[in-house]
C-alpha cells in the first residue's frame, strides 16, 4: 500500500553528538547505547540488548490515583499546530509532532495528576494543554525543563530518534524507574503490562537465538522492546523480513558456546514473541559521523504480522547531510494528514507513501 487516502483512514548519528558532554550523561549515553537489537558480542549474551523508550507507571506513586485504563476512553488527538524553531529544534519538533499524533499517549498525559516532582510529566501535560490552544507554539519551556536532563537539548543539530529515546527514559525514570529494570519472561511481561500504561502501549517482547555451528546447540534470550532499529530496504515490510532473517556470525563476531567451549560460527535469529500497541521503528540511515544512508524507501501504511494489524499515523523524515540536515514530519490527527515543517504546516488531502526519506516511523494497532 503506497498511498494512504485520509478519507478511508542506530544506528544513532553519533556525530550529532557535542564531544562536550558531562561526565555522568556520557555514562548514561553508553549505558542505554551499548547494546541495541544487532549487538553481536554474544559472548556476554546476558547483557541487555535494548534500554529503548522505557517508562512505568508505579501503583505507589500517589499523584496517579483511581483507574489508569480510564484515560483510555477519552481520546485526544490535538489539532494540528506549528512549532517555532528557535535554533535547530527542527529534531525535536518533527519527532514532537509524530508523539502528539499517538492519541493514547496524549489522553494518558492530559488526563492524569502529577506532582511538583515530576517536572517532566507535568511540563509535558502544559505543553499539551497550550498546544490544544494555539496554532503556533513555542516549546522553549518544555525544552528548557527536559533541557536539565537530555543534555542534548543544547540548540546544536541533534538527532530525533535520540531525543525520542531520552525523552521516554527520563520520564521512566522520574516515575520510580530504573534504568536496568529489564522483562526477561513472559509472566514478567504480562505482569508489567498490568502495571502501567507505558508497557501496555509501547512494550514488546523479542526473543534473541544463538545456535553454535560445532555442537548445535542454542541460547536464547527474550527481551522487551518499544522500538525497533531495522536496516533500510526497499520497503517496511523488507525491513521487517531482513530483521527477523537468519544472520551468520563468524570470527570476531562468533559466539563463545557455553556447552562446547568453541567460537566457531553461529547462527543468529531474532522473533517477534509479541508486538505492542504502538510500534515505533527506527531506519538505520547514519553511519559513523560523516555518513547517511539517503536511499528513499516505500512506507506500508497499512503493516501486518501475525494477529496484530496497524496504520500508520506519523513519521520523521531527514534530508540534507549529517553534518547540515533538517527533519520534518508528517501526522494524522483525527483522520486527516499533515505535513509539518516547525512553525508551518499543511493538511494533505492525501499523503504519499512511496519513495520518501522516513527515518522514525509510527504505527498505531487497529
Amino acid at each position: 500500500m503506497k498511498d494512504l487516502n485520509m478519507e478511508t483512514n542506530l544506528l544513532y548519528d553519533s556525530s550529532t553528538f557535542s564531544r562536550n558532554r558531562n561526565k555522568k550523561y556520557k555514562k548514561l549515553h553508553k549505558k542505554i547505547y551499548s547494546n541495541t537489537y544487532n549487538s553481536t558480542d554474544y559472548n556476554n549474551i546476558n547483557t541487555p540488548l535494548n534500554y529503548l523508550c522505557c517508562d512505568f507507571y508505579s501503583s505507589n506513586n500517589k499523584s496517579l490515583i483511581g483507574n489508569p485504563m480510564a484515560v483510555q476512553e477519552i481520546r485526544l488527538n490535538p489539532r494540528p499546530a506549528g512549532l517555532i524553531n528557535k535554533k535547530n529544534d527542527c529534531f525535536f519538533n518533527s519527532v514532537m509532532q509524530c508523539i502528539l499524533s499517538l492519541h493514547p499517549l496524549t489522553s494518558f498525559y492530559d488526563s492524569n495528576v502529577f506532582n511538583d516532582n515530576q517536572k517532566f510529566s507535568k511540563s509535558f501535560q502544559d505543553f499539551i494543554r497550550i498546544y490544544k490552544s494555539k496554532s503556533v507554539v513555542n516549546p522553549s519551556d518544555l525544552i528548557n525543563v527536559l533541557g536539565r536532563k537530555i543534555f542534548i537539548l543544547d540548540s546544536n543539530q541533534q538527532d530525533c530518534h535520540e531525543f525520542l529515546t531520552l525523552f521516554f527514559l527520563h520520564l521512566y525514570i522520574e516515575l520510580n524507574g530504573k534504568v536496568n529494570d529489564l522483562i526477561s519472561s513472559l509472566s514478567e511481561f504480562d505482569k508489567k503490562k498490568q502495571e502501567n500504561f507505558i508497557a501496555r502501549t509501547f512494550f514488546g517482547l523479542q526473543k534473541s537465538i544463538v545456535i553454535c555451528g560445532m555442537c548445535n546447540q542454542k541460547k536464547e534470550k527474550i527481551e522487551h522492546f518499544s522500538c525497533l532499529t531495522l536496516k533500510l530496504e526497499n520497503s517496511i515490510y523488507e525491513s521487517m523480513k531482513s530483521y527477523e532473517k537468519e544472520e551468520i556470525l563468524s570470527g570476531d563476531n562468533a559466539w563463545k558456546c557455553d556447552f562446547c567451549g568453541k567460537k566457531n560460527k553461529t547462527t543468529k535469529l531474532m522473533q517477534i514473541v509479541e508486538y505492542p500497541k504502538i510500534l515505533i521503528i527506527q531506519l538505520v540511515r547514519f553511519y559513523s559521523h560523516t555518513n547517511k544512508d539517503s536511499r528513499k524507501i516505500d512506507v506500508d501504511g497499512i503493516l501486518q504480522f501475525k494477529n496484530t494489524k496497524y496504520k500508520i499515523v506519523g513519521y520523521a523524515c531527514h534530508s540534507g547531510t549529517v553534518r547540515n540536515g533538517h527533519y520534518v514530519s508528517f501526522g494524522s490527527r483525527n483522520g486527516e494528514w499533515f505535513y509539518f515543517d516547525d512553525e508551518h504546516y499543511k493538511k494533505q488531502e492525501s499523503i504519499k507513501l512511496n519513495e520518501t526519506d522516513a527515518y522514525v516511523l509510527f504505527y498505531i494497532a487497529l
